[in-house]
């Protein structure tokens, strides 16, 4: 979590967003106790009933991470934790996209 909160301060005035999805096995205390104790700077939405991670192509494992561009398309898929280089480098081309 460190470097996704790197990550989103990084690029945050360029547009970019990033959208944690706790899984529908992760208890909601424990979420929010984990976001107040880490003073995460992105949204945090609970999975409640696995519609998200269904959507999404199943997602079972975590972290899965999911690159969009700005017409909402899935760029790439990321199993594990990213390279977070590589995925600097491709945020920056993504930004750099006209909308």
């Amino acid at each position: 979590m460190p470097a996704l909160k790197t990550t989103q301060e990084k690029f945050e005035a360029r547009g970019y967003r990033t959208v944690a999805v706790a899984m529908d096995y992760d208890p909601p205390a424990q979420v929010a106790a984990f976001v107040q104790r880490n003073d995460l700077p992105f949204t945090f939405v609970l999975d409640r009933d696995g519609s998200i991670a269904r959507s999404f192509e199943g997602v079972r494992l975590t972290p899965t991470s999911f690159i969009l561009n700005k017409r909402g398309e899935i760029v790439q898929k990321i199993l594990g934790e990213p390279d977070f280089d590589k995925l600097h480098g491709l945020l920056d081309q993504l930004l750099a996209e006209p909308a």
